[in-house]
């Protein structure tokens, strides 16, 4: 937590290090010896590709036209991050992966009635990069929209999970949301009390599974996180396709988003109590997962509104000798969009929408909510070798307009250089 508070959404030249426990005392006493170091930081923005595994593992047994053949899309993200980001192990972040391999390996040996998909996303820690770009994929093809969408968000060190169907990854109102999946909730928890043996008009609570939908225990959903969670299962229901999240509860995940998340650290028992039904104890995740293929009608009791955004725009610079207004392309720039919302304290993910602009200067952020609360796009040029190659002749003028206006000493170096 206290590295993330540390994160600069502008392209400061304010470097952090990292020192692995084993490698203090080895530091230590070199300070004490007195000895002289030079400490080198060569970080880079880099655009780079990211890809999304999508597969059926059964096709249901009805016609596609049938709407409850619709399918159900069960996803986790399978890449890591972490406030150290060379040296993300992402151990404990796997499991809703590995539990997904479970997930596709059981609908494939029985299958479901109706259609069953699994989709692994990369770029989660890049603001839920990868299922924003499926779910924007999805909307401009003409590929039936699933009927559900169902995330793994887990984590080893608690042995209870919930159904949960926002987050605080875009902030969405609760009161627009939450009781259109009012019955689905409802109707999974009725379904774990049956698997337990217990009567429907049992209200005990269920010490391995919560409603998070209908505020089971009277608790708030956010009230089983010690921490402000981002759910890749909000991008969907943004768009207006119903989604929900299976995920841990009670669990701080003390080394996710760090250099620790190792596999010394990750329970394995109570992640298998998670995900195994054990009839008359629990329902378990492959239980819950079981039920929903086989539900009738909609997930939702009315239509979610789409609301997903993109904002585009253009990054361009004043050429004096050619243009009266601001008109040729800035390559390779860096661009934020800033939201004043707490994205930095997300775990797992960055919620902070950066990108780089094209070789026409053009960029794209997507994934936003329509009628987002004021934000400001921010734009800048660094002085990496690659940028100032790219950008010769805005450099160029830049250190001319320097000189002209008198406002630094000498010739600006590499270092001086922020075209913003």
């Amino acid at each position: 937590r206290v590295a993330r508070r540390k994160f600069l959404s502008i392209p400061a030249d304010i470097p952090r290090y990292y020192v692995a426990s084993d490698q203090v005392q080895v530091l230590a006493s070199a300070l004490q010896a007195d000895t002289s170091a030079t400490l080198v930081s060569d970080s880079q923005w880099q655009q780079v590709p990211a890809r999304n595994l999508l597969a059926e593992v059964c096709p249901g047994t009805g016609v596609s036209t049938d709407p409850d053949q619709s399918p159900v899309v069960f996803h986790a993200y399978y890449d890591s991050v972490s406030v150290v980001p060379d040296l993300a192990p992402g151990a404990e972040q796997s499991c809703g992966a590995a539990t997904l391999l479970d997930l596709a390996r059981y609908f494939a040996a029985h299958p479901a009635s109706r259609p069953v998909h699994v989709l692994f996303t990369g770029g989660h820690g890049q603001a839920l990069a990868g299922m924003t770009h499926y779910v924007r994929t999805l909307q401009e093809s003409d590929a039936p929209a699933p009927g559900l969408m169902i995330g793994l968000d887990l984590s080893s060190h608690s042995d209870a999970f919930g159904v949960f169907c926002l987050g605080h990854f875009r902030g969405q109102p609760e009161g627009s949301i939450r009781h259109k999946f009012s019955l689905l909730g409802s109707t999974l928890a009725s379904f774990a009390r049956s698997y337990r043996g217990v009567d429907e008009s049992d209200s005990a609570s269920d010490r391995f599974f919560v409603d998070g939908i209908n505020l089971s225990g009277k608790r708030g959903w956010w009230s089983f996180f010690p921490f402000r969670t981002a759910f890749e299962s909000e991008v969907p229901t943004l768009a207006g396709i119903p989604a929900i999240t299976l995920a841990t509860l009670n669990d701080d995940r003390r080394f996710v988003d760090t250099p620790d998340d190792t596999l010394a650290h990750v329970n394995f028992d109570m992640l298998g109590r998670q995900v195994l039904a054990r009839p008359g104890e629990h329902v378990g995740i492959l239980g819950l997962a079981r039920a929903v293929t086989q539900w009738k009608g909609p997930f939702v009791s009315s239509k979610l509104d789409n609301r997903m955004a993109t904002i585009r725009g253009r990054a361009v610079w004043l050429d004096q000798r050619r243009n009266y207004t601001p008109n040729e392309p800035l390559v390779g720039a860096m661009v934020f969009l800033k939201k004043k919302e707490g994205d930095r304290d997300l775990l797992g993910t960055r919620g902070l929408l950066a990108c780089m602009t094209d070789a026409l200067g053009q960029f794209s952020l997507d994934g936003l909510k329509r009628g987002e609360t004021p934000c400001a796009v921010e734009i800048y040029g660094t002085a990496s070798p690659e940028f100032l190659k790219r950008n010769a002749d805005a450099v160029a003028q830049y250190r001319q307009v320097v000189q002209q206006a008198n406002t630094l000493a000498g010739d600006a170096s590499d270092e001086d250089i922020v075209v913003d």
